[in-house]
């Protein structure tokens, strides 16, 4: 039987859509044992979508537009995401303390990537630990995590100024 282009295309998108809704499934039931509400947008944003995952990188590569770095590429997203919603950092930050307390590689991969941009020194010594991770991936993005939430860090507390 022959199919048009469109009902190829139809049938793709439908399989799609019900594969990310398995994978939503089973990670709304995860992430409700650490206290995550999966009817949150933020929630699904941190689990589902955003620039963070496993394809995240912290420099340039060679697969990517120029230009393009994942960190600075998330960093935009964010600030998209705050100018719509002030309090859409705090929200991520929040996700992603619970996330660094899971056991599943891709929620911690995730929390490391986000606390990169809206965390604090909590954050950051959570990650710390992490760096020494028994998955290289986990450790490798703990610590470039590391590095730029230190970076980001002191160049906030520079704009703060002393206290007094």
């Amino acid at each position: 039987m022959f199919y048009s282009d469109e009902a190829v295309k139809a049938g793709a998108l439908i399989s799609y859509g019900a594969s990310i809704i398995a994978i939503y499934r089973r990670a709304s039931g995860r992430f409700a044992g650490l206290g995550g509400d999966a009817t949150d947008e933020v929630w699904r944003w941190f689990l589902l979508s955003g620039p963070h995952g496993p394809h995240f990188t912290w420099g340039q590569t060679r697969s990517q537009p120029a230009g393009h770095v994942g960190v600075e590429h998330l960093q935009r997203i964010i600030a998209e995401k705050e100018a719509r919603d002030a309090g859409f950092p705090d929200r991520a930050r929040a996700i992603a303390l619970l996330a660094l307390s899971s056991s599943d590689p891709s929620f911690i991969r995730r929390a490391i990537q986000v606390a990169a941009v809206v965390g604090g020194e909590a954050e950051l010594h959570r990650i710390a630990a992490l760096t020494t991770h028994a998955l290289e991936s986990v450790a490798s993005d703990a610590r470039a995590s590391a590095f730029h939430l230190k970076k980001r860090l002191k160049g906030l507390s520079r704009r703060s100024g002393p206290a007094g």
